[in-house]
């Protein structure tokens, strides 16, 4: 999880967000990280095993974005790689990327920021605008 992460996951639940986690990872890899959240963390997990098309397409960020019952226009999702960007721009969410061990290039409707140290769930909305 991209650094300042899990206080952000955790300002979400709190406020009443609705969450996804989106991975190209398996289900099993996943339900280690799950376990050690609290149980209604995410109210949509989609996991590459789960879906026909792997990111960049966007089946997987469909699927949760329809999952969770909100338009994509106000979803925002949160990426660390190419892959993820395009597949969450390609869905229509407002996308962040967080880049990791890549770099992202710039690309329309995307905001790029260093880390999600001290990023509010307030921030999201406006971060996401640029």
């Amino acid at each position: 999880m991209a650094s300042g992460g899990l206080p952000l996951l955790t300002a979400l639940r709190a406020a009443g967000v609705p969450c996804a986690l989106v991975t190209m990872s398996w289900r099993p890899m996943v339900d280690v990280l799950l376990e050690a959240l609290p149980e209604d963390t995410f109210g949509s997990v989609v996991t590459g095993d789960t879906v026909t098309e792997g990111k960049p397409h966007p089946e997987s960020y469909l699927r949760a974005i329809d999952e969770l019952g909100v338009p994509a226009g106000e979803c925002v999702a949160i990426e660390d790689s190419r892959s993820g960007v395009g597949a969450a721009l390609a869905s229509g969410a407002r996308t962040i990327a967080v880049p990791h061990l890549v770099e992202i290039p710039a690309a329309p409707g995307l905001a790029t920021v260093r880390t999600l140290e001290g990023v509010t769930p307030e921030d999201l909305w406006t971060l996401s605008a640029a």
